[in-house]
């Protein structure tokens, strides 16, 4: 019984819930899926608000996620970034995502307004937006 939960090469994985408790109580509920799905393109960006004048820059992440929200650890699919307003892409537009993720910095021009960024992943999870305000 046990060389059947140790695991072995090729062996057959199927659906997971791993549930935590802390003092009996359950904390943490986490479900994994056998055959995972690409279903979200998760865009965030460190600071959702930089400075303006000479320039301030901040670190986007881009994350394929499955069907529970799990990273895509084998997705390397490319993604298109997209910037207008008062901002510029530190970097090349087109980047495959490596692990499931993929990160780009985005810096200001030094004037005040806003900066909308633009990932599109159109083979899967067409575009996700996000907006910076620079103050």
């Amino acid at each position: 019984m046990i060389d059947e939960l140790t695991g072995h090469w090729g062996m057959k994985w199927e659906n997971a819930v791993f549930i935590g408790y802390v003092d009996g109580q359950e904390v943490i509920r986490k479900y994994y899926s056998r055959n995972p799905v690409p279903t979200e393109l998760r865009v965030a960006a460190d600071d959702m608000v930089l400075e303006a004048g000479d320039w301030d820059v901040t670190r986007v992440v881009v994350d394929a996620l499955d069907e529970y929200g799990n990273a895509l650890p084998f997705y390397t699919d490319p993604v298109s970034v997209e910037v207008e307003g008062v901002g510029q892409l530190i970097g090349p537009s087109s980047l495959s995502l490596i692990g499931g993720r993929i990160a780009f910095w985005i810096r200001t021009k030094g004037e005040v307004g806003n900066i909308r960024v633009k990932v599109s992943a159109p083979s899967r999870f067409g575009s996700q937006e996000l907006s910076i305000d620079v103050q």
